[in-house]
């Protein structure tokens, strides 16, 4: 289980350059906690696309989020490329 937690851990926390990771070897901390953690793959069969790019949220918050996409990989940057177009033309 701590391996796929440091895969886990390691493949999101360089996404967004946070700099955490696990410790090599688990702590006492850390073991107890993967003791309740279980893990599991599912088999995805279809995808369902929803054009939901924070509309509904307060502009300040929307604001938030497309700086902070704007700071990451080139396929968030276009997300936020594409949060603020939708804003210029009035979309909701």
């Amino acid at each position: 289980m701590f391996e796929v937690l440091q895969k886990t851990v390691q493949q999101f926390e360089n996404e967004y350059a946070t700099g955490w990771t696990l410790p090599d070897v688990p702590n006492e901390e850390l073991s107890q906690l993967l003791r309740q953690i279980v893990a599991f793959q599912i088999k995805v069969k279809d995808i369902q696309a929803k054009f939901k790019l924070s509309q509904k949220q307060n502009s300040k918050d929307r604001n938030n989020v497309i700086e902070n996409l704007s700071k990451m990989n080139e396929a968030q940057q276009s997300v936020a490329n594409l949060m603020r177009d939708v804003l210029k033309s009035g979309g909701e």
